[in-house]
């Protein structure tokens, strides 16, 4: 995972586009979260991945049965208590949107409101805008709606 988190942040490194660096980070996640890792037993020191990891299993977590919902090969936890509290509304708002309302966006501002209530603060809209974009990326691999 760590090979394609960097992949993913030096897409021009690595002479591939943003889009299929992401797609190949949100498939390698997908893998480890079917294999049952979790974030307590992974050695990753780049909070930066174990946040992207973690955000992408909360999606799958998210994912209702009659769209693919992906079969865990563990009984513990995938995400720690403390990373699904922070981000639980952040992901549940962008799962909503695209089962229920079949939107492929959602609007920044909403959800660096959603970031300063649960966080206490908010990032810049790029680095929310990549967050969600990873999570839309997911829901597209799952569940396909179009």
């Amino acid at each position: 995972m760590t090979r394609t988190f960097d992949t993913l942040q030096n897409p021009a490194v690595y002479n591939v586009r943003y889009s299929g660096a992401l797609e190949e980070f949100v498939l390698t996640s997908i893998l480890a979260y079917e294999c049952g890792c979790s974030m307590k037993v992974m050695s990753i020191e780049d909070n930066g991945c174990k946040e992207y990891v973690g955000l992408v299993w909360m999606t799958l977590e998210r994912v209702p049965s009659a769209h693919g919902k992906r079969k865990r090969w563990s009984e513990t936890d995938a995400v720690d208590h403390l990373f699904a509290e922070r981000w639980k509304g952040f992901v549940q708002l962008i799962c909503n949107a695209y089962f229920s309302k079949r939107m492929v966006w959602y609007p920044l501002d909403r959800l660096q409101l959603e970031m300063s209530i649960s966080c206490g603060k908010s990032d810049p809209p790029e680095l929310i805008a990549e967050r969600a974009r990873l999570i839309f990326t997911t829901l597209k691999t799952v569940a396909k709606l179009f």
